[in-house]
Formats: structure tokens, C-alpha cells, sequence
């Protein structure tokens, strides 16, 4: 989903109490880029617990007006994105 479709859809997804809990949100940059694992022989990858088609994934944060931080899994990096690309999403919950 583009950037501004983030929100309405967290929004949804707390509204409907997804999986019983109303407290999703886009994760940080720090919680997502969490998800890569070291890989000796080539940098980073996405652990296999996770799907592989999904190879970017928004981060809550932004800079710029048009730019993001999403997460490559198939690269295995941090990288810049324009808020007007598809980018795929992983809600996490809150901590209380």
C-alpha cells in the first residue's frame, strides 16, 4: 500500500479489534530492521518464519515530505523510500 493508506488501514484494523486487540500500529524503524537476521556469508536476510514475497515493509518513520524508512528483506537493508510506492505492511501491537 501507498504511505497514506497506512493509517486508515491501522485504523480499521483497530476499530474491528483485529485478532481481539485494538492497540496495531506501524512499527519503528528499529523494531522492523529488528527482523533481519546476520547471515555469514552475505550481510543480512529476513528470517524464513516470514514470507518472502513480501520484500519491503513501511516503518512508521518518515523524513522528508516525500520519503520513507522501509525495511528490504531481499536486499537485507534499511532503505529510502517515495511515500507514493506500494510497500507492503506488518502491523505490530503496542506494549502496555
Amino acid at each position: 500500500m501507498k504511505w497514506v493508506q497506512v493509517q486508515p488501514w491501522i485504523d480499521e484494523l483497530n476499530r474491528k479489534g483485529y485478532a481481539g486487540y485494538t492497540d496495531w500500529r506501524v512499527p519503528t524503524l528499529e523494531e522492523a530492521a529488528s527482523l533481519l537476521e546476520s547471515k555469514e556469508s552475505a550481510g543480512y536476510f529476513i528470517d524464513p518464519v516470514f514470507s518472502r514475497d513480501q520484500s519491503y515493509i513501511w516503518t512508521g518513520d518518515t523524513f522528508q515530505k516525500t520519503k520513507g524508512w522501509a525495511i528490504d528483506f531481499y536486499g537485507g537493508d534499511i532503505s529510502r523510500v517515495a511515500l507514493k510506492e506500494n510497500v507492503f505492511l506488518r502491523p505490530v501491537r503496542s506494549i502496555k
